[in-house]
């Protein structure tokens, strides 16, 4: 009987350890699987991103949790906000419908302000920057509604017609308008309303909406604005400081005073040296004299 061949017996043994090695692996890839969670939604995030990257060339379209939670917390804070201005506008349209004078009043609501629009006869007499009991009532209702919103600044504007005013109170269209837009910022801070973020203003009859043509244009312009914004204006101290303004004065103080000495320095040179010249002068004359017999 023959012996089995060493070529045969080696090829035998090389399957059986090839055998082994491919049941190991399909073993090790069967534990991965099984132990590893598969996040679909990140998965198909991350290859967003590469795709992004790669083939459009801009930011990656992935985002972790804690930036997604971030911004989700800012969309409620932002849709919060809005949700307070859109309260407010209604609440204001009922408040004014209810004291009949929705038709002299324009409100106007953009992405960061809401401007309220009241002709000059719905607060004030003719000429007069005294508020009636029924104009402070109105604005004290019209406070306590700003109070329950977030607001950078309230400017409250004053404007007048073209006709001329000059009465023992007010010399001229630009006192009066000042005058009625502080007797309105003033109830407002009465209802509690922030003093720092009201700005009162008088423009007179320098920004007019219409013509002052005719008696209806007029009364258009006859007006006072209150605009609610919803950031607040950099005071003018913080783009150029008091100090910054100081040291401006006192270096141009320094200057006036170098150029003053300065021009004393040269004047009294140049008498000094005239006074030389004059005496030299002098002098030669008498000895020119006391030479001739």
């Amino acid at each position: 009987m023959r012996s089995p061949s060493p070529e045969k017996d080696r090829t035998e043994r090389y399957l059986i350890t090839y055998a082994d090695l491919m049941n190991l692996l399909l073993i090790l890839f069967i534990v991965l699987f099984c132990t590893t969670s598969h996040d679909i939604v990140k998965t198909s995030a991350v290859m967003q991103a590469i795709k992004s990257g790669f083939v459009g060339g801009g930011q990656a379209a992935y985002t972790s949790s804690t930036s997604s939670k971030n911004g989700s917390e800012n969309n409620a804070k932002a849709s919060t906000n809005a949700d307070d201005y859109s309260d407010f506008y209604n609440q204001l349209i009922a408040l004014l419908s209810e004291r009949q004078i929705l038709d002299k009043v324009d409100i106007t609501a953009k992405n960061n302000e809401v401007v309220i629009s009241l002709k000059d006869n719905v607060l004030f007499a003719p000429g007069k920057a005294d508020l009636s009991s029924d104009a402070v009532s109105l604005l004290t209702t019209m406070g306590n509604l700003i109070k329950n919103i977030k607001f950078g600044q309230i400017a409250i504007e004053g404007h007048t017609d073209s006709d001329p005013i000059h009465t023992y109170q007010f010399h001229d269209n630009r006192e009066l308008s000042l005058a009625r837009a502080y007797r309105v910022s003033k109830v407002f801070e009465d209802c509690g309303l922030d003093p720092k973020k009201i700005l009162p203003v008088g423009y007179g009859e320098y920004f007019p909406v219409a013509p002052n043509t005719t008696p209806e244009n007029k009364a258009k312009n006859r007006r006072v604005v209150i605009s609610i914004l919803k950031r607040g204006i950099t005071p003018a101290d913080e783009v150029i400081s008091t100090d910054d303004i100081k040291k401006l004065n006192n270096s141009s103080s320094s200057s006036s005073t170098t150029s003053s000495t300065s021009s004393t320095s040269s004047t009294s040179s140049t008498s000094s040296t005239s006074s030389t010249s004059s005496t030299t002068s002098s002098s030669g004359i008498s000895s020119n004299t006391s030479s001739t017999p």
